[in-house]
């Protein structure tokens, strides 16, 4: 079985990137084979003759990953959505071409995290054979993890996500809290809070300026027995963690 995870998050800028570079750093440190993919970035920086997704530059300057082992299928310079940027940019995307790169990169690596594109709720394409994130997340077949600020409206935000995505039928794993002060009584009642109302675990808290440092084994588990992914092979990827 193809083995990953779905990095998706309350907001555009909840960390979705950052968490993504972290974990992928960190699989590669306990020689894990992992890989990176997003299927559309925007917001692109010119070098030389080549758009670069600013996503893809970040995660292969934390990770430090073999650009070999990251794919961005459709990138855009404009500081839109996707779905915009690709009308702007007359780029129209192709499910055909996402799910081809997917595939590619499922087959290539043990683990692959997959960095989703704004919320959970995404058009990456509109008009004729429209595409939304949650097509790209189901074709994965790989559990979401929720990516949110740990701050004021966290309850909110996470509960409404996951109960989207579970009005889709897709699994959910728990939530990351990111900026987490463990000395702040408002970040340590929203993660109490939050599994409380969600049901669902908080698999890590990530303080600001620290690297992600995720309990993989428990990580694990809970990527294994969350919704239709109870066959995942946690054992075999524990084992390597703690080799």
């Amino acid at each position: 079985m193809n083995k990953g995870v779905f990095i998706t998050a309350t907001a555009t800028d909840a960390g979705k990137t950052y968490v993504s570079a972290g974990l992928l750093k960190q699989l590669l440190a306990n020689n894990i084979c992992a890989g990176y993919y997003k299927a559309a970035a925007s917001d692109a920086f010119r070098q030389g003759n080549r758009w670069i997704a600013e996503d893809l530059h970040t995660v292969l300057k934390i990770s430090k990953a073999n650009p070999r082992d990251c794919c961005v299928s459709y990138t855009y310079h404009s500081r839109v959505s996707p779905h915009l940027a690709a009308v702007w940019e007359q780029q129209p995307m192709q499910l055909s071409v996402i799910a081809q790169d997917l595939q590619k990169m499922k087959a290539s690596h043990d683990f692959l995290i997959i960095e989703g594109c704004g919320g959970i709720v995404c058009p990456l394409q509109l008009h004729k054979d429209a595409i939304m994130l949650h097509d790209v997340i189901r074709m994965s077949g790989f559990p979401i993890v929720i990516v949110a600020d740990a701050g004021l409206g966290a309850i909110n935000a996470c509960v409404l996500t996951a109960g989207y995505a579970r009005s889709l039928q897709l699994p959910v794993a728990g939530f990351l809290l990111n900026h987490f002060d463990a000395a702040s009584s408002l970040h340590l009642d929203n993660k109490a809070v939050i599994e409380q109302l969600s049901g669902l675990p908080i698999l890590g808290c990530i303080a600001d300026d620290q690297p992600v440092s995720l309990d993989l084994p428990y990580f694990f588990h809970h990527l294994s027995t969350c919704g239709r992914n109870t066959s995942f092979p946690y054992e075999e990827i524990s084992n390597l963690t703690n080799s």
